[in-house]
């Protein structure tokens, strides 16, 4: 998803990877 790529970016934590598996 996009979130994903958005938090790739980031090199955010495993926050927004709960965001990313939505």
């Amino acid at each position: 998803s996009a979130l994903s790529l958005v938090r790739a970016r980031l090199g955010s934590p495993a926050r927004l990877e709960r965001l990313g598996s939505n």
